[in-house]
């Protein structure tokens, strides 16, 4: 009753701000209902998307290289929350030709933009990218290393995929950040592809983004701030073996806060090209029928020394294509990786209540209305959306890092 409030409280200042709602925009996702109860979901059917992109090698922390890309983004629906994303990258040498890659749905929301109402659907993604390696291409520029020989490893990339829609014209645009991390991380001793040479390697990460109008170099700290709402949302296996997606737990409090920057993937010794990283801290509790239950980052020694790390990957600041109407210009992005302890009351298909989790944060400029909070006229917040991770091993899904993994919760989150 609660969430129907919410829905039409949205759609009403959709209406004082006299901004259009075109069929199929202005609808949330289904994703309601009795916590932890079975739900279906409500998402439109997105076109596949060409569109001119950049990719970036970034070395300790600096821009090393950047190229412009094109790309094709094709899609399929496989599960109640799970698409299969394809991904065909070419520019500067690193040549994708198509490679699959998990979309884990987070969530949707609406913006307030010059051109009018825009409805936003994020997926959380990863996989691995297979590259086509040109004749003479030096290993680590622009291919990581562990793609050569004796490696041949793919790549694994991770981050997000944003469809957006002006309610208006009904035109689409799509946005995506992918990020393989420093070589020490993705080939740990811990990680799914252990490679001990990794340790020596030139400490870079590599990095793909579209629409093209992105400045690597406009990196700056993670922004912090209080929750505004958003939820939890886990998915389950039946009795009788069929996966389905749980209703929405809402989040109702907590908070974002950010350590002084720095550079995570720096050999030692040696000075940073810029501080691009940041330590972090999230809590905040989730409501389900009257319990109120906290989550929040949990330090790993070594690892993540407050539970949570953010990579600044700079900002749409560039002037945008034509048609372009999303991101807002001067969106920042960053990468996220966490270690999040959560005691809601759902039960996924993992046991346990501590899992390491990847995502993103978004800060946009344009006011932001959320369907699972109150709205807040022209409020504009960043966008912090979650997925664990989740690998096969012994017969079970168990927590893995550095392969293609899958989710069985999400967090999706708003804070000013």
């Amino acid at each position: 009753m609660i969430r129907s409030i919410r829905v039409v409280l949205t759609l009403a200042l959709v209406a004082l701000l006299g901004l259009p709602i075109a069929a199929q925009c202005g609808i949330d996702d289904g994703a309601v209902g009795p916590c932890c109860a079975p739900t279906q979901l409500a998402i439109p059917v997105f076109p596949p998307m060409q569109l001119a992109g950049k990719g970036a090698v970034l070395k300790d922390c600096g821009v090393e290289a950047q190229f412009p890309t094109g790309n094709l983004v094709t899609n399929v629906q496989v599960a109640a929350d799970y698409w299969l994303f394809t991904l065909a990258i070419n520019g500067g040498g690193a040549v994708i030709p198509g490679s699959t890659f998990f979309g884990k749905y987070s969530r949707t929301w609406m913006e307030n933009t010059g051109g009018g109402q825009v409805q936003v659907w994020r997926f959380l993604v990863n996989g691995d990218a297979t590259y086509t390696i040109p004749a003479g291409a030096v290993p680590g520029l622009p291919v990581p290393t562990s793609a050569f020989a004796p490696y041949n490893l793919p790549v694994h990339f991770s981050g997000a995929i944003d469809y957006a829609k002006n309610c208006a014209t009904g035109q689409w645009n799509i946005a995506y950040w992918l990020t393989h991390g420093c070589p020490v991380e993705m080939h740990a001793p811990w990680s799914a592809r252990p490679i001990p040479a990794a340790g020596a390697w030139a400490r870079r990460t590599y990095h793909f983004v579209a629409p093209a109008n992105f400045n690597f170099a406009a990196v700056g700290p993670t922004p912090v701030g209080t929750l505004f709402g958003e939820s939890l949302r886990m998915s389950a296996v039946s009795a009788a073996g069929v996966y389905f997606t749980q209703s929405e737990t809402p989040v109702i409090n907590g908070s974002v806060t950010n350590g002084a920057p720095f550079c995570a993937c720096l050999p030692p010794g040696a000075a940073p090209a810029s501080l691009r990283s940041s330590d972090m801290q999230l809590n905040g509790f989730a409501a389900c029928m009257g319990a109120v239950l906290p989550f929040n980052t949990l330090p790993v020694p070594g690892i993540f020394p407050t539970g949570m790390r953010s990579l600044s990957l700079g900002a749409h600041s560039l002037a945008p294509a034509a048609g372009q109407f999303y991101p807002s210009i001067g969106t920042r992005v960053a990468h996220q990786t966490a270690v999040i302890v959560d005691n809601g009351p759902c039960t996924g298909i993992t046991a346990g209540n501590i899992h390491l989790y990847g995502g993103v944060v978004t800060s946009g400029s344009n006011p932001l209305v959320s369907f699972t909070a109150a709205p807040v006229a022209g409020a504009i917040g960043n966008q912090l959306d979650l997925g664990n991770m989740l690998v096969t091993g012994a017969g079970a899904w168990v927590i893995g890092f550095g392969a293609p993994y899958v989710s069985d919760r999400v967090f999706g989150l708003t804070y000013f």
